[in-house]
């Protein structure tokens, strides 16, 4: 976008200082006013320090707040991470790391008050004891369940701090460093972003450099106030015109197959299946991406697209994607809950071609990014969906693709660093296909679903079948999707028992035979109900035989 002289830095910081002191009306003017001049409110830059020590949650913030106060201590919203140290740690530079990661990222020194309107407040402090654990653990599986009980334990969103690190020592040159977050102040990204500069920080701590890590430009609350503002300047408005239209009015409740009912209340208890696709297979993938001109990521939701419709039978889907937030260069570097919740709708149906979905899933994924910054928890609201206790609103399942900085983690000085996986025993929606790529071109994920509905069991068998769709796929991805195979061995074999239907008739007697001996054995049971009209054996064959002869 072309922008005019005027549009120095200096004089457009000026602008954005004198938009957010407008009232609501003028700030509408304000926007449109911009707009004739070829800018938007994206043009502008965030001005640092508005926000204060005090100020408005976030739209993000407020749902989970509002949350919080409905169930204490559910540990849903916890984001845990854990990372193992291999080598020779010095404990004393872990510590000081930290303190300086935590004075450098306001969110980490953030908790929640209620103002006088009873909606949440972010309030900065100056300063928190770090939240640091020792621990040791004689083998793997205490280790483990020290992580799951550090990941589980409730915060106190009015006190903090909402965050918590613990060490466990394992022997003297092995460590598992734990970390968890609230949701309220970070979220995926945010779990990087602390994790790298701890490993910054930590090797300034062991050559005793205390200018590692330079103050932020900006902090979260910057960001959210500027949100609000732009929002309420009728940007949202605009947004929110065009989800209303993407989406509908009635979204449908996807039902895949499951290993028991929908609870009339959904408990939120989940587990994870960890996996990793093959070279080869991952190679193929990237390949197709290369030649439809699109990123591994929408093929990858295409072949989800493809799994869901084949396995439910449903051609409308409504998947959840996260979405970073952060498409300002100075937000990289922050943590925070930026992290918004989209939703591509696909039509699937099973004539179309692999290609053809792909296409669909590029075009929707291009509309989605044009309309990001409306707060999914807006969206619910003006859609008002049909609440139920038993499932999410507007979507079930979710896909989620990340980029891992994995070899950053190897610059600390004389130590192995590897992540490792932590689960919080926790599960949002019914389904949910996690997967992430690294620099050396790994491709692994999890799918993290709700144990109310899957067996551990029954996640491995979709993820065999996912990998053996997702094959077929790529070798022939312009044949209908309803063509390919989607049954594995067990299906075939409990297939062929059931089609086992061979009988000699002639040693078997006839079934009104069956039906008499029924009678003569339990006269006075129920054989028939209909309405309020109840007929025993006795009463069903004396009817019979008089209808017979």
């Amino acid at each position: 976008m072309s922008q005019p002289s005027m549009t120095s830095q200096s004089k457009l910081l000026a602008l954005a200082t004198r938009f957010l002191s407008l009232g609501s009306a003028q700030r509408r003017v304000f926007l449109n006013k911009l707009r004739e001049q070829g800018l938007d409110a994206s043009s502008l830059p965030v001005p640092p320090g508005v926000a204060g020590e005090r100020s408005p949650a976030s739209f993000s913030q407020q749902r989970l707040w509002f949350l919080e106060q409905l169930e204490p201590g559910n540990s849903t919203y916890h984001l845990p991470g854990a990372l193992r140290l291999k080598g020779e740690l010095n404990v004393a530079a872990v510590g000081t790391a930290f303190e300086r990661v935590a004075e450098r990222h306001a969110s980490l020194r953030t908790v929640f008050t209620t103002a006088e309107d009873g909606t949440p407040e972010q309030v900065i402090q100056p300063g928190q004891p770090l939240p640091f654990e020792r621990l040791h653990a004689a083998d793997e599986a205490e280790m483990q369940a020290l992580a799951d009980a550090f990941a589980r334990r409730p915060f106190d969103l009015a006190q903090g701090p909402l965050w918590r690190l613990a060490l466990i020592e394992r022997a003297a040159d092995d460590h598992v460093l734990l970390v968890c977050l609230h949701h309220i102040i970070a979220d995926g990204w945010s779990i990087q972003v602390l994790l790298l500069d701890f490993v910054e920080a930590y090797r300034a701590a062991i050559q005793n450099d205390t200018d590692s890590l330079p103050p932020l430009p900006l902090s979260y609350a910057d960001v959210a106030l500027w949100q609000r503002a732009c929002l309420d300047a009728g940007e949202g408005d605009r947004q929110l015109a065009y989800w209303q239209q993407q989406l509908g009015d009635e979204p449908p409740v996807l039902e895949l197959p499951a290993d028991r009912p929908r609870p009339a209340r959904q408990s939120f208890r989940g587990a994870r299946l960890p996996f990793s696709f093959d070279a080869a297979l991952s190679g193929r993938m990237r390949e197709l991406a290369r030649q439809r001109g699109v990123t591994l990521f929408t093929v990858l939701l295409a072949a989800y697209q493809v799994l869901l419709q084949r396995m439910s039978g449903q051609t409308d889907l409504r998947i959840g994607v996260p979405i970073a937030g952060r498409q300002r260069a100075e937000t990289e570097g922050l943590i925070g809950f930026f992290v918004n919740t989209q939703i591509l709708r696909g039509d699937v149906q099973a004539d179309a071609s692999f290609n053809q979905i792909i296409d669909n899933v590029r075009l929707a994924s291009q509309g989605a990014q044009a309309h990001q910054d409306l707060p999914f928890e807006q969206l619910v609201d003006a859609l008002a969906p049909e609440r139920s206790l038993s499932h999410n609103p507007l979507f079930q399942v979710l896909y989620n693709h990340q980029q891992r900085q994995d070899e950053a983690l190897q610059l600390m000085p004389g130590l192995n660093a590897t992540l490792m996986p932590l689960d919080n025993g926790s599960a949002q929606f019914d389904l949910a296909l996690h997967t992430w790529e690294n620099a050396a071109g790994e491709l692994a994920g999890n799918w993290n679903y709700a144990t109310d509905l899957f067996d551990h069991g029954s996640i491995e068998r979709l993820h065999g079948r996912f990998e053996q769709l997702f094959a077929e796929l790529l070798e022939r991805p312009d044949a209908a999707i309803g063509d390919f195979e989607l049954l594995d061995v067990e299906d075939r074999a409990q297939l062929a028992v059931v089609n086992d239907t061979a009988r000699d008739w002639d040693s078997e007697p006839f079934v009104h035979r069956h039906f008499e001996r029924l009678a003569q054995v339990h006269p006075e049971r129920e054989a028939v109900r209909f309405g309020d009209a109840v007929l025993s054996y006795r009463e069903l064959d004396q009817r019979a035989n008089q209808l017979a002869h």
